[in-house]
């Protein structure tokens, strides 16, 4: 069988059975403290963007929250759990209701899918759900996005219009009820339609990333808007500048004011920078594009757009292929202002990574608070997901399950709604391979210990040209006097060369310049290299490319 998904290929079969043993000793402890107080940014990773001035309420903490609360982990598995259903590929959270989906639930027939809600506060199963036309191999709830007392749900591979042309579900959280099944006006065979959902008050928007422009321009990809109170189609949207196998639409994401579409694959618009991704946004009124959104450190394969969020006038994504210094596919995640398409923040895990953790591989946004997920970590794909501040940056929670085990992917999918965060497990294997699990956590947000505080004072470090040959010029603003690190890297972590060790430098705009040589005078070859500065209690880093 084709894989259902191609960022995880690995993940779609049906599995027999592992060889190895059962599971014996697993871990108890679920969550990892990162720093707390105004200290937490040098332990965050944060890497704030580069002369942007965005985010009039950045904080940071003006008190330690030494106080806060440790998270309660509850792991619920459906009533009636089996191998395979892969429960938690898919969930939301919206008022007092979870959504989970269990892709390969098979009441209806293999595959057909199925979803449950769940009472937050009880953290009890209310009810299950099925399309009504459900049939073996739709895969019902492959994805889930929920807004009100609505909740969408994505059958990717449902036949109704043409084989594997897929279709979409809205259901009425409260009572279960089903109101509208959506289908493409196009729909052909095998676009999956309904790889990705996302719903607003107003609006739905499904992905179907394997549409074909035409045979030679394949999995080009496209989007369909829906008006969530009719079901009827509003609009068809299409990348400006598409291209074959760009898989736009893989990811969505909408609001009363913006509809997102994520494009992984896109080639970067002949930088040479393959499959480093996009993200583009729309008007969700009119359909007009009004960005097309890139990282300010784009590289090949970062897969940026494979996963994105939408909170007033912020979007969140995920590149869940990023490399960061040391670690080849640790994964990144990226908050923009959706006013002026400006990039805000690079959100890195806090922990060190050997890489393949695929941070950024779900996200997910409530109020000032996000939940990013690396469903790979660790050397058997334990998994793990981290609970972020937007406004100043702080990783507040590194979230573990309390048994994860081998090829869990705890993380494949987070939802986040106040002091709650739920995160799904679909490959767990309590009930039988790849039965599935989902995971509350609570309290995942200060409650108290936080005071209002003058706001961040980013360093958005710069490099021009870049990339570059044969030197940079590398500029940064200093808010007050401070001492300054400034130092070279190269992928591994390995400091090459220092320009500033300590110097004490005054308030205002400094500036340095890399002529591409190590510390011993050498040069250094072409390649990505990293740029770090240390001033205060900040450190922000910038990622630059040599090509000699």
């Amino acid at each position: 069988m084709r894989p259902l998904h191609p960022l995880h290929p690995q993940r779609n079969a049906r599995v027999t059975p592992p060889e190895y043993p059962p599971r014996v000793g697993k871990r108890t402890a679920s969550i990892r403290k990162p720093m707390r107080g105004r200290f937490a940014m040098r332990r965050g990773f944060l890497r704030a963007i580069f002369g942007i001035e965005v985010l009039s309420a950045v904080a940071v903490f003006a008190v330690a929250d030494a106080a806060a609360a440790q998270p309660v982990e509850t792991k619920v598995r459906a009533s009636d759990a089996a191998l395979g259903d892969r429960f938690g590929v898919s969930l939301a959270i919206t008022g007092d209701y979870a959504v989970i989906g269990a892709q390969a639930d098979d009441d209806l027939g293999g595959d057909a899918g199925a979803a449950y809600i769940w009472d937050v506060p009880s953290r009890t199963q209310i009810r299950k759900l099925h399309a009504a036309d459900g049939a073996g191999g739709d895969y019902f709830g492959c994805a889930v996005a929920a807004f009100g007392d609505r909740a969408a749900f994505g059958a990717l591979r449902d036949d109704h219009a043409a084989t594997d042309a897929g279709s979409a579900y809205v259901f009425d959280v409260t009572d279960g009820t089903q109101i509208h099944k959506l289908v493409a006006s196009d729909a052909a065979v095998d676009d999956w339609f309904g790889n990705a959902v996302a719903i607003s008050s107003t609006y739905v928007l499904v992905g179907a990333y394997k549409y074909n422009h035409s045979t030679s321009i394949y999995d080009s990809g496209a989007a369909y808007l829906f008006d969530a109170a009719t079901g009827e189609q509003v609009r068809m949207l299409t990348a400006s500048d598409y291209g074959k196998q760009d898989w736009y639409g893989l990811a969505v994401a909408v609001s009363d004011e913006y509809a997102a579409v994520g494009a992984p694959t896109w080639d970067g618009g002949g930088t040479g920078h393959s499959n480093c991704g996009a993200v583009y946004v729309y008007d969700v009124a009119t359909g007009a594009e009004l960005w097309r959104l890139t990282t300010t450190d784009q590289g090949a394969e970062d897969r940026f757009g494979n996963a994105l969020a939408i909170q007033g006038n912020y979007l969140l994504a995920g590149a869940y292929w990023d490399t960061n210094i040391g670690a080849s596919d640790a994964g990144a995640a990226y908050l923009f202002d959706l006013t002026t398409g400006q990039q805000v923040f690079e959100f890195l895990a806090s922990e060190p990574s050997g890489g393949g953790d695929w941070y950024g591989s779900s996200v997910a946004m409530s109020g000032n608070y996000a939940i990013i997920g690396a469903n790979q970590q660790g050397n058997d794909h334990e998994g793990f997901a981290c609970v972020v501040d937007l406004a100043t940056g702080a990783e507040l929670e590194m979230l573990t399950a309390s048994d994860g085990a081998l090829d869990d992917e705890f993380g494949n999918s987070v939802a986040i709604r106040g002091a709650v965060a739920l995160v799904g497990s679909d490959m767990d294997d309590d009930n039988g391979v790849n039965s599935g699990s989902s995971y509350f956590y609570d309290p995942v947000t200060p409650s108290t210990g936080v005071a209002d505080a003058a706001p961040l004072a980013r360093l958005a470090p710069r490099n021009r040209p870049n990339p570059f040959n044969p030197a940079t010029e590398i500029s940064f603003t200093l808010p007050s006097a401070a001492s300054v690190r400034l130092g070279v890297y190269d992928v591994s972590g390995r400091l090459l060369r220092t320009l500033f060790s300590g110097d004490r430098l005054g308030a205002g705009e400094v500036r340095a310049t890399w002529d591409g040589f190590d510390g011993n005078g050498e040069p250094v070859p072409s390649g990505v290299y990293f740029l770090r500065v240390e001033a205060g209690d900040q450190q922000v880093s910038r990622k630059m490319t040599l090509v000699r």
